[in-house]
């Protein structure tokens, strides 16, 4: 994604090195590697400013009120255009694709749909504990390292991309950060609408910055340890990260070789070294996917034990593991009766 994220245009007409290579050549121009919503005036085209409208019309009916909160940095820091986007035709076709299905819902199932999904689902996920994923302030910060994995040690490029589109999409990723940590419930795919800024801005950055394969070093290192994360997150997932062996020979060994293959392809020419590091990033998470999906199968999901036999109750379980024996299992199950320390008692 942050190779490619700035190049669109090269993909459709020619191949994955057209684009990287087209980055690099480019970096230095916004317009050559960003898709502008802006004319040449300085407004907004009526064609992008409609496209828009459709895409946050379809995000608000996936995600809800969430993706207008999201825009509030495109409208903040590109507030000369504001009136641009409140015409009508901006607002009307995205009023257009967004609220007809919860008109439906709502004369279907009353103002109860609209409670659950603004009310529970909104304002009560960001402020009440009673959804149970509440997790600390710092939560999203090894989450989207790892969303970046292994291309968040390029980050220190995004802070260095200039111009009024990279003030934008920098905008939309810190606020959209900020926003997430301070809601009391979160959950790691919350952050995925923020990747695609991010990433077109390491790739700004990268085109505007770099000079050097200097720059895969690092991500070949952390491919390295691709095979030691198999073994780990696993167990990890299971018993917690403390009570997981690490197997520092296989860490060690998977550092020094990313290492050497991260020095070697530095040698390259940038564009060249680029299309390297995303091949082998892209047939290292392809691999990970195949060697340790099994045992986050059954580390992670009720669908081993499900599968093993027909549970007829549920022990004392996290509600993610009784949800998925639900699911399972075709129904609600009860609670496994627990037998007290006395023999001739049975509580529950």
């Amino acid at each position: 994604l942050a190779l490619t994220g700035a190049g669109t245009g090269s993909v459709a007409k020619n191949n994955i090195r057209g684009t990287i290579e087209s980055l690099v050549r480019n970096g230095s121009d916004a317009k050559a590697t960003t898709v502008s919503i802006t004319a040449s005036d300085g407004t907004i085209s009526d064609s992008k400013a409609l496209a828009a409208s459709v895409s946050l019309g379809l995000a608000v009916l996936a995600k809800g009120l969430v993706p207008l909160v999201l825009f509030v940095p495109v409208l903040a820091l590109n507030h000369r255009r504001l009136k641009d986007w409140l015409r009508p035709a901006p607002l009307g076709l995205g009023a257009l694709v967004a609220l007809p299905w919860f008109i439906l819902c709502t004369l279907r199932n009353g103002d109860e749909m609209l409670r659950v999904l603004f009310v529970e689902q909104t304002f009560s996920r960001f402020s009440s504990p009673a959804l149970q994923h509440v997790q600390p302030w710092w939560f999203y910060l090894p989450v989207a390292l790892l969303l970046l994995f292994p291309w968040f040690p390029l980050l220190p490029l995004a802070g260095m991309a200039r111009g009024n589109t990279q003030k934008t999409l920098a905008g939309v990723a810190v606020f959209g950060l900020i926003f997430f940590s301070l809601s009391t419930n979160k959950l790691p795919g919350y952050l995925l609408p923020l990747l695609p800024s991010t990433c077109a801005l390491i790739a700004m950055g990268l085109g505007q910055k770099g000079k050097s394969g200097n720059w895969v070093i690092v991500p070949l290192l952390m491919l390295g340890l691709v095979p030691a994360l198999a073994r780990i997150v696993p167990g990890a997932l299971a018993n917690g990260l403390r009570a997981t062996p690490i197997p520092w020979s296989l860490v060690a060994a998977g550092s020094a070789c990313g290492a050497l293959v991260g020095l070697l392809v530095a040698r390259l020419p940038l564009p060249r070294a680029l299309l390297v590091t995303f091949v082998t990033a892209a047939l290292s998470l392809i691999w990970f996917e195949f060697a340790a999906v099994p045992g986050l199968d059954q580390a992670g999901s009720a669908r081993s034990a499900a599968r093993i036999s027909t549970p007829v109750c549920i022990p004392e379980a996290p509600r993610a593991w009784a949800y998925g024996l639900y699911y399972y299992a075709g129904r609600r199950l009860p609670a496994c009766p627990l037998l007290d320390p006395d023999p001739h008692d049975v509580v529950r």
